[in-house]
């Protein structure tokens, strides 16, 4: 399923941060594709989300919030998305819209993440097991941490993968 977004013109592609952005014409609409074979691609996703929140004049704390969602978002679709064989770029889109900021990444695995509060969609493509096992008590808490920094945080099945959309509020718009 393709977003009018996706049909938008688009600037040439530009090298920001160490990132290859590609640049929408709407200046409220940001999109990286961060790669997985440089030496940081989780860096590369945190100074892309700065740069965006510099160019929106964020205030100090919304530019944390918002690089707290990114590193937390790219970080599990590195960490624990199955990657197909010769994908390795990971589209990453920020946009502002008003008083939010709306963080979509995208990866190639159709399995759907849980957390405190989650609503998942299609119960038969659930990640992990029933119940927690050692390493879940110590890890497994970054979503749930989050899902309370966002007015909305969401995992939605897409044809080849799934897009993890989160909405957080900037500028007092909570």
């Amino acid at each position: 399923m393709t977003s009018v977004l996706d049909r938008v013109p688009v600037l040439p592609v530009a090298e920001t941060f160490g990132v290859a952005v590609r640049e929408v014409v709407f200046d409220t609409v940001r999109e990286a594709r961060l790669d997985r074979r440089t030496p940081a691609p989780l860096a590369d996703a945190r100074a892309f989300a700065v740069g965006c929140a510099w160019d929106w004049h964020l205030s100090e704390s919304d530019r944390s919030s918002l690089v707290l969602v990114v590193d937390e978002l790219v970080g599990n679709a590195l960490v624990h998305a199955v990657w197909p064989a010769g994908r390795l770029v990971l589209p990453v889109r920020l946009t502002l819209l008003g008083r939010h900021v709306c963080i979509e990444v995208r990866d190639f695995d159709a399995r759907l993440p849980r957390w405190p509060g989650s609503q998942v969609w299609d119960l038969s493509v659930i990640d992990g097991p029933a119940g927690p096992d050692a390493e879940e008590l110590v890890r497994g808490h970054g979503l749930g941490i989050v899902s309370a920094l966002c007015d909305d945080l969401c995992a939605l099945p897409e044809p080849g993968g799934k897009v993890m959309r989160a909405t957080i509020p900037v500028g007092g718009g909570r």
